[in-house]
């Protein structure tokens, strides 16, 4: 049986946190209770193989496609 354990604390600006908010009352949910489940989610994911991908670091752009010659 799980119990819960320390806190795990993250750095977020007011903008994200005000987007975590509205997702998190979307779902019905406390802000802390939904990002809790994605984690655990991405966790599950990496464990069983499904190869969580990170996100793109923010202000990196992706590169230019390919032309063909």
């Amino acid at each position: 049986m799980a119990t819960k354990s320390t806190n795990v604390m993250i750095r977020l600006t007011q903008q994200d946190r005000a987007r975590l908010q509205r997702v998190a009352e979307a779902d019905y949910l406390e802000a802390a209770t939904w990002a809790r489940q994605v984690l655990l989610r991405a966790l599950d994911a990496t464990d069983t193989g499904g190869g969580a991908t990170p996100p793109p670091r923010r202000g990196t752009k992706k590169p230019a496609p390919r032309r063909a010659r």
